[in-house]
């Protein structure tokens, strides 16, 4: 796994995730279509491979067709089986073009792909008919790679406790998440990456407890990062916080995770 580049501002990231994010609302309009639904909209989200590059819908079908999104290329691709088949590059196509070239391209027999919306969907030109630019690759291949820690870090928790649910993207917020149960009634812990959003212009790690404990009852936090209160309760870490420290961003990073579970758990724990 190849580590984001500190030497990349994270606060520019910004126009290539939104359009990533747009990408990613095609895959689960695919996925949406074509395969059973469930209740929490798991159908919906969204494998990543291990380095960061590529993003794939389920399965769908037993001859396991699969679409997915290079991240790096801002190209979609048909699968079967894993193998490679059509490929369309986004970059000077609207939506609308990229869905008449999915179901052109849909697995035989299957019924028509069309558009998943979500609410609270970030606004974009993208969502009024303009085409996909070129873009900045180097900055994709960044967002590839910070998804890519997040995974890397839930992938390191779920060795160690096996509540940690699967680790996957939700193309909704696009962010790349996992559930620690706690207990039978209902408490957990929500940890994942997000690669920016309304609230932080840039990639940050949450570490969220639920039911959220009063604010008041929050502990001090002596670790990089800090309490989120507005809109959500967590335990926060931002890509400026951790690229603040003189160590390796994933040596940083695991220790403010490890932390930060412990110290939810703690308080779910003390709050139950």
């Amino acid at each position: 796994m190849s580590l984001p580049d500190a030497a990349v501002s994270p606060r520019t990231l910004k126009p290539e995730r939104l359009q990533l994010h747009y990408g990613a609302r095609l895959l689960a309009s695919v996925a949406h279509s074509l395969l059973k639904h469930e209740d929490d909209d798991s159908h919906t989200n969204l494998g990543l491979d291990a380095s960061g590059i590529r993003l794939a819908t389920h399965s769908i079908g037993t001859d396991e067709h699969a679409i997915v999104l290079n991240i790096a290329s801002l190209a979609l691709r048909w699968t079967v089986a894993g193998v490679p088949r059509a490929t369309k590059l986004l970059a000077g196509s609207t939506m609308e073009q990229a869905y008449g070239w999915l179901n052109e391209t849909r697995p035989p027999g299957s019924q028509e792909i069309e558009e998943r919306t979500f609410p609270d969907f970030p606004e974009h030109p993208l969502g009024d008919g303009a085409r996909f630019g070129v873009g900045d690759e180097a900055r994709r291949v960044q967002l590839g790679r910070y998804f890519a820690l997040g995974q890397a870090m839930m992938d390191r928790l779920a060795e160690r406790d096996a509540g940690v649910s699967s680790r996957r993207v939700w193309p909704h917020h696009f962010d790349i998440g996992a559930l620690i149960a706690i207990s039978s009634g209902g408490t957990s812990i929500g940890i994942g990456l997000s690669p920016g959003d309304d609230y932080y212009d840039e990639p940050y790690f949450y570490m969220s407890p639920y039911p959220a404990p009063p604010v008041d009852s929050l502990p001090v936090w002596d670790e990089p990062g800090h309490w989120h209160t507005e809109g959500f309760t967590s335990l926060v870490l931002t890509a400026t916080e951790w690229q603040s420290i003189a160590e390796a961003a994933d040596v940083v990073v695991w220790r403010v995770v490890e932390k930060a579970v412990a110290t939810n758990r703690k308080l779910l724990t003390h709050n139950a």
